[in-house]
């Protein structure tokens, strides 16, 4: 058994246990079950309309931005920073 078909599994039985229905389009969906899901593996499902919205688009989701540094003789020097617009969490929240 492969860790897809576990992760199903484990949705079963948690839908089973709430007696609520499993999403039929789960997980490629924007409802409030499978965007949770999302959040919780911390992806950006390409069908959820939500994750999109979130997505920042200044790091591309990433959370963080290469930026160059210095100059040396040869090229310039590169270092990572958290995104100042989603504070390294690669999602933003409209408000």
């Amino acid at each position: 058994m492969n860790n897809q078909s576990r992760w199903e599994n484990q949705r079963d039985i948690d839908c089973s246990e709430h007696n609520q229905p499993k999403c039929e389009k789960f997980p490629d969906c924007s409802c409030n079950e499978c965007h949770e899901t999302h959040l919780e593996h911390g992806d950006f499902n390409k069908f959820c309309s939500v994750c999109s919205d979130e997505k920042c688009q200044e790091c591309n989701g990433a959370g963080w931005i290469r930026k160059a540094v210095g100059e040396s003789y040869d090229s310039p020097e590169w270092d990572e920073f958290d995104c100042e617009k989603c504070g390294g969490s690669g999602r933003v929240k409209e408000k």
